[in-house]
C-alpha cells in the first residue's frame, strides 16, 4: 500500500482507550438492529453448533481474542463482543444470517489494516474472521488463482513467485488482498496490469441478507462493476478468482535514498521529470516519505526515497542516476526476487510500519503532478506541527508515484474505480501513541495538510482513494463525481444492502 522508511516509527504498542465516534456526514446504519443486550457467550451457545466443526468462536476471555481484534490503529476502532471463525466458506452464509436474525452488526476482518473512521461506527459487534479461510490454488491453466477471502501479501506472493506467476497486491505484506482491492489497490504490478481490482474474474460474496451468490461479468454484472471500487459496500466475499501472470524477471533492482530538506524542490522535479504526467516507465516504482530519522536528526525531518524496478541494475541506470547525482546522506541498493523486497524496503510484516496498536489519522490527495512550492509548504507545515507537538514525531508524509500504465489502459467506466485520471498519491499519516486528547489535533493536522496539497492545484477537484479517506469526505470525492457513477453505485446499494449492513467503510448512502 505505501512505502515507510521502517525505523522512524516507535517501538511502543501501548494501548490507550480509544476515542468515541463523532458524527459522520454519511447516512448512519439503519436503526433497529444492534441489539446491546447480546453477550459473547450469547454467541457461542446460539451460533457456535450451527456451524461446521473446523469454525470457533472466540470470546473476550479467550487468550486468542485480543490478537484477533487488534488494528492497525486504534484510533475510532470498531469493538466485538466476539469473533467467530469460519471453518469452511459456507459458515460465512451461516453467520450473517444468525448476525441479522439477533440484531447484531458484524464486520468482516482479514488483516485489520482499515483506518477509515466509519468503522468506529461498529460497536458491541460481531466480527467474521475472514483470515481463517486462506487457501489458494493455481488453476490448470496457469492464468488465475482461486483464493480464499483471508488471503494476503506474503501468504500468497511467495507461492506465486516460487511456481514462476505473479499477480497484483498491495505494497505492503502484511495487508490482505482484498481489503486494498476491493477499494481499487495501488501496488508495484499496477504499471502491467492495473489496479488490484482490474485482474478480479469473479467473486464468491455473501450478501447483507445471508444469501450466497456467484458475482462476475456473466453472473450479476451490475454487481461485479460495484465491488471493483465500491466493493466494502455490498457483501463478503469468502473466495474469488483472479488473473495471474507469468514473472517476466529473476530479481528486481531497488535503491533506498536519504535526502536532507535541502534536496527536495530538485527531489521534485527529478520525480515529476521521471513520472511525465502518468508515462512513467511501467518497469518504475518510487516513492517518497517525509520523516524524522533520529539517528540522523531529531528536529529537520529527512527525506527518504525507495527507487525500485523490475529488472537489472544495467536497464535501470539512466533513471536512478538522476538521483544519485542529488547527493544523498546515505544510499543502499541491491537486487532481490519479488517477495524478498517487502522486507528489503521496510514494508514486510515485520517491519515497524506494518507493527498494530498506535492511532493513524490521514486524508489522501490524488494528483496529477508535483507542485515544487506545494512541496516545500507541506514540509515546512510538517515540521511546524510537529515541533509544536512533539506527540505527532511519528507522523509521515507519504508520497507514492507508481507507474500508471496499465491504470489507464483500462476504461474509466469499466469498474467503479473512479480515479484514474490521477498520476500520483499523497497522504499525510499521523502516527501517535493512543490519547483521545490527541485525536482532534491528529485531524486537524492531516486536514492541513491536505488542503495545502489540493491548493496546489486550483484545477482539480479533489480525489480521496477509497482506502486512505478518513472518513468525513463528501461521497464525490470518494467514489467520483460523475452523477451516472453515483447512481449506479446507489442502485447497486439499494437492491443488495437496503438496511446498511455494509455500513461501516466509507459507506455509500442514498
Amino acid at each position: 500500500m505505501r512505502f515507510f522508511i521502517g525505523y522512524t516509527l516507535a517501538a511502543s504498542l501501548a494501548v490507550l482507550p480509544h476515542a468515541s465516534a463523532l458524527p459522520y456526514p454519511f447516512q448512519r446504519p439503519r436503526d433497529g438492529y444492534t441489539n446491546i443486550a447480546i453477550r459473547g457467550v450469547d454467541v457461542l451457545n446460539d451460533l457456535g453448533p450451527q456451524l461446521s466443526p473446523q469454525a470457533s468462536i472466540v470470546l473476550p476471555t479467550d487468550a486468542e481474542f485480543d490478537n484477533l481484534t487488534a488494528r492497525y490503529s486504534e484510533f475510532d476502532r470498531p469493538t466485538f463482543v466476539a469473533v467467530a471463525n469460519p471453518g469452511i466458506e459456507a459458515d460465512v452464509a451461516v453467520i450473517v444470517k444468525y448476525a441479522n436474525n439477533v440484531n447484531i452488526p458484524f464486520l468482516a476482518v482479514n488483516r485489520g489494516h482499515g483506518t477509515v473512521r466509519t468503522q468506529g461506527r461498529l460497536q458491541h459487534g460481531l466480527e467474521i474472521n475472514i483470515g481463517a479461510l486462506s487457501e489458494f490454488q493455481i488453476s490448470d491453466d496457469g492464468r488465475s488463482v482461486r483464493a480464499q477471502g483471508g488471503v494476503w501479501g506474503e501468504n500468497i506472493i511467495p507461492s506465486l513467485w516460487d511456481a514462476g506467476y505473479v499477480t497484483t497486491t498491495g505494497s505492503c505484506g502484511c495487508v490482505g488482498l482484498l481489503g486494498p482491492g476491493l477499494g481499487g489497490g495501488f501496488g508495484r504490478y499496477m504499471g502491467f496490469y492495473g489496479m488490484v481490482s482490474d485482474s478480479f474474474i469473479s467473486f464468491n460474496l455473501v450478501l447483507a441478507n445471508g444469501t450466497e451468490v456467484t458475482v462476475s461479468q456473466d453472473e450479476n454484472p451490475d454487481l461485479f462493476w460495484a465491488m471493483r471500487g465500491a466493493g466494502h459496500n455490498f457483501g463478503v466475499v469468502t473466495s474469488f478468482v483472479k488473473e495471474i501472470h507469468p514473472r517476466t524477471v529473476d530479481s528486481w533492482y531497488y535503491v533506498s535514498y536519504l535526502f536532507t530538506q535541502d534536496k527536495l524542490e530538485a527531489l521534485t522535479e527529478a520525480v515529476n521529470t521521471q513520472n511525465d504526467l502518468g508515462r512513467q516507465p511501467r518497469e518504475l516504482v518510487t516513492g517518497l516519505i517525509i520523516a524524522y530519522v533520529p539517528q540522523i536528526s531529531t528536529t529537520e525531518p529527512l527525506i527518504y526515497m525507495t527507487f525500485q524496478y523490475v529488472g537489472s541494475k544495467e536497464q535501470a541506470t539512466a533513471l536512478y542516476a538522476p538521483f544519485d547525482a542529488l547527493g544523498p546522506v546515505s544510499r543502499e541498493e541491491g537486487n532481490a526476487p519479488y517477495p524478498e523486497l517487502f522486507a528489503r524496503t521496510t514494508s514486510s510484516s515485520a517491519d515497524p510500519l506494518c507493527q498494530k496498536g498506535f492511532s493513524h489519522v490521514q486524508y489522501p490527495v490524488g494528483l496529477v503532478r508535483y507542485n515544487v512550492t506545494t512541496q516545500r509548504q507541506i514540509y515546512e507545515h510538517f515540521k511546524e506541527v510537529t515541533t509544536a507537538q512533539p506527540a505527532y514525531f511519528n507522523a509521515s508524509v507519504v508520497l507514492e508515484t507508481y507507474s500508471v500504465a496499465g491504470v489507464k489502459a483500462i476504461p474509466s467506466d469499466s469498474s467503479a474505480y473512479p480515479h484514474r485520471e490521477d498520476n500520483i498519491l499523497v497522504a499525510t499519516n499521523v502516527q501517535y501513541v493512543p490519547d483521545p486528547a490527541l485525536d482532534e489535533g491528529a485531524i486537524t493536522f492531516a486536514r492541513e495538510m491536505r488542503d495545502i496539497w489540493q491548493a496546489g492545484q486550483p484545477e482539480r477537484r479533489l480525489n480521496a482513494y477509497v482506502n486512505y479517506a478518513f472518513g468525513d469526505e463528501p461521497l464525490e470525492q470518494v467514489y467520483g463525481y460523475e452523477p451516472w457513477r453515483l447512481e449506479r453505485l446507489r442502485e447497486a446499494k439499494r437492491e443488495y444492502d437496503p438496511n446498511g449492513r455494509f455500513n461501516f467503510y466509507n459507506p455509500i448512502t442514498y
